[in-house]
């Protein structure tokens, strides 16, 4: 009684959840033979426009940290290149 009980549960979330749209993100790791890593997130928005573009940072940029005091902070150069998406409205803020 009680696996039939289970069944009937776990169709009834199944039936529930693919009624209804779902925006989810996906996070996903490769690596590669040679130990190389990369690192991705999709971004399932699909409600709204998040008016976010592509970025790219070349492996080798110099980075400077900025302090309250509007001052320079750390600088580094970063070993891996990056690309991704900016923020929402970022020119906005």
């Amino acid at each position: 009684m009680e696996k039939k009980l289970f069944a009937c549960l776990i169709a009834a979330i199944i039936t529930i959840m693919g009624s209804a749209p779902a925006y989810a993100c996906t996070g996903l790791t490769l690596q590669a033979k040679d130990g190389a890593v990369v690192f991705a997130r999709t971004l399932e928005w699909g409600a709204f426009d998040i008016h976010s573009r592509l970025v790219i940072v070349p492996r080798g940029y110099q980075y400077t940290s900025q302090l309250e005091d509007g001052k320079k902070g750390a600088v580094w150069k970063g070993r891996y290149g990056v690309v991704g998406v900016d923020a929402v409205n970022k020119d906005n803020l």
